[in-house]
């Protein structure tokens, strides 16, 4: 396993500077962050898929065509037949291995799903490429969520990387 991930969102601020992490570094994104990638080892799509096929219309298409070919890992909720490589996102096990209780349910992000699964999974870098989460109401709590795992993996002498001028 690599000692480093770059996490990468959809903010056009930062987003494609991602392609310039090194083979070694592993690429996760999220929602239609591959659009401007050159590579990605694992995708996140964390919502009910029915939902998203509501709001997103032909992005949502093209988001599901990606998650139905894409050869890496795709983290859901729970495992979608239409997605073959799709595995349930492992909750319970990063719970415990963060030493959190079976009922906390401090996850108000994507975001915050992937920074949890890093520190998880022992990778001793977390990059992160295109998020701000400096606009509107919904960022408002998906910052401070962001930043409580972000801190935690610092408390545990992780080295967090942001982008120049990222709100976080």
């Amino acid at each position: 396993q690599s000692e480093t991930v770059a996490l990468v969102g959809t903010a056009l601020s930062s987003r494609a500077d991602a392609n310039g992490e090194p083979e070694s570094t592993e690429v996760w994104s999220l929602a239609d962050a591959f659009v401007r990638l050159d590579r990605v080892d694992a995708h996140f799509e964390l919502h009910p898929f029915q939902y998203l096929s509501a709001i997103w219309g032909r992005e949502w298409a093209e988001c599901l065509h990606f998650m139905q070919k894409f050869r890496g890992t795709v983290y859901v909720k729970d495992t979608v037949r239409s997605v073959p490589n799709s595995v349930a996102y492992p909750l319970a096990e990063v719970r415990q291995g963060l030493g959190l209780p079976d009922d906390w349910k401090y996850f108000g992000s994507t975001l915050a799903y992937m920074v949890a699964l890093a520190i998880h999974k022992g990778f001793k870098t977390i990059k992160l490429f295109g998020f701000d989460l400096d606009v509107g109401e919904e960022y408002e709590y998906q910052k401070a969520n962001a930043e409580f795992y972000l801190g935690l993996a610092m408390g545990r002498g992780i080295k967090v990387v942001l982008p120049k001028n990222c709100p976080l």
